[in-house]
């Protein structure tokens, strides 16, 4: 199963694409990345697919069906449009061609990526291919049109061999056909270490770049520049998450935590809570959102019997925390105390939760969380938050940390670092890694470098 960036497609792209999505997810290995929607230099693209033994291929989509077709060459297509016009559109995989060598010359820039002797002096160490997947024409529609006389078959997906629903398709014989998606063949070609697939990740992808050194501008230059050398690369975790928040924010990571456990754990009830109205709603149009795309054969009718009036209800309810409180356990603020004392002494039954998520957690009080853990299932235990640990954390959970500071340049770290050990009332605490149980991470050095209007450019990459 390939690493996906995002995790997940969004619920608006059209239809074709989530099939490329979920086949290319499924059918292609666990090593390769497949990256959707990528923006490459003012340039955006549908697909892109590294693998260590495949180098780097551009996927375009195109959703062009039988009656759309009226002339094609190997400069222009003329299309049928649904207004009854025809409209002229450059020959696909001319385009896509296109893409690819774009985002070639963006990677030759790079020194490591480049050969450095030999008649390929220059060019890149790695194969760059390119293809158009056609999600609603098959390889008979392509015959019958002549298609192939206008595009190679080798530079071609249909519907057919990406849908793995078609008695014609084959996995093997997906990988077989991205894997023949070049110009040029070798027998030696090149294997993608992992030093390279981060240095293609770092130069391409926006997600990836996480800080970058200042570069004095030359003479003729009147912005600043960014190095391309010494960028330091996320991991892929954080990778995804920068795409996730980039979609939508702090409410898609946990809408999508809650959707996967619904979905794993059908039976199970999961509350979602947060303090504000307006964020509750937000979390519950985007749980619904989320809930309402397929995974797979099995979820795609369970979602149309939904449409069809069956009963299939969500194991997800939302709320702000108050509201719960008034709703559900028909109580206010000023009876937690009461209740949580009640639920010590089993003198109170309340509903129980196998998996309740907190967004903004820093902003729940501690009687709040320990109400929550009384009303949680403990033969689950999930209780997720999300949130800053050290901003005023109420209680101390099982939590992912990142240590790496990616906000500042290095002198700005250093220098609030500094300030904090020599003037903080708190700086015997320091040696113990804790402030008042909160964990104390002191900074990394992995900063980017600059000064003045230099902040201002690098903070915006």
């Amino acid at each position: 199963m390939a690493y996906m960036v995002p995790e997940v497609i969004r619920t608006s792209a059209a239809a074709g694409e989530r099939l490329l999505f979920r086949t290319l997810k499924e059918c292609l290995p666990s090593d390769y990345m497949v990256y959707y929607e990528p923006e490459i230099d003012g340039k955006r693209l549908d697909f892109v697919v590294i693998g260590p033994d495949l180098g780097l291929v551009v996927l375009e989509v195109r959703d062009y069906t039988p009656s759309m077709l009226f002339q094609m060459d190997d400069r222009g297509w003329q299309l049928h449009t649904a207004a009854g016009r025809v409209e002229t559109v450059r020959n696909p995989y001319n385009e896509v061609r296109d893409h690819a060598r774009h985002v070639a010359n963006q990677l030759r820039q790079d020194p490591d990526l480049i050969q450095t002797e030999g008649k390929d002096r220059g060019q890149l160490k790695f194969a760059c291919g390119c293809g158009t997947v056609f999600t609603r024409l098959k390889r008979d529609d392509f015959i019958r049109y002549d298609l192939y006389e206008v595009i190679a078959p080798a530079f071609v997906l249909c519907r057919d061999e990406i849908d793995p629903e078609d008695a014609g398709f084959s996995a093997d014989g997906l990988i077989d056909k991205i894997h023949g998606l070049f110009t040029a063949w070798s027998r030696r070609r090149y294997h993608l270490t992992a030093e390279d697939m981060r240095a293609i990740r770092q130069h391409l992808f926006a997600e990836a770049r996480i800080s970058a050194e200042f570069r004095q501008p030359a003479e003729d230059q009147d912005q600043l520049l960014l190095s391309l050398r010494h960028i330091q690369t996320t991991d892929l975790h954080q990778e995804n998450r920068a795409r996730a928040e980039d979609r939508g924010g702090k409410p898609v990571v946990l809408a999508g935590r809650a959707r996967r456990l619904a979905k794993q754990y059908p039976d199970w009830k999961i509350l979602v809570l947060c303090r504000e109205i307006a964020r509750a709603r937000t979390l519950r149009q985007t749980i619904d959102r989320l809930m309402n795309e397929p995974e797979d054969l099995l979820d795609l009718i369970r979602l149309e019997e939904q449409k069809a009036g069956a009963a299939v209800e969500s194991n997800i309810a939302v709320f702000p925390f108050h509201e719960w409180l008034r709703t559900v356990l028909n109580g206010r603020e000023a009876d937690i105390p009461v209740l949580i004392e009640k639920l010590d002494q089993n003198e109170a039954i309340l509903p129980t939760y196998d998996a309740i998520f907190v967004d903004e957690g820093k902003s729940f009080d501690p009687e709040w969380l320990q109400l929550l853990g009384l009303v949680l299932n403990p033969e689950t235990q999930r209780l997720p938050q999300a949130g800053n640990r050290a901003q005023g954390m109420g209680r101390r959970d099982r939590s992912r940390i990142l240590s790496m500071n990616y906000r500042n340049t290095a002198q700005i770290v250093q220098f609030a670092w500094d300030f904090y050990q020599r003037h903080s009332a708190l700086q015997h605490k320091v040696q113990n890694g804790s402030v008042d149980g909160v964990d104390l991470i002191p900074p990394v050095q992995h900063a980017p470098q600059g000064t003045g209007a230099g902040h201002r450019a690098m903070r915006s990459v």
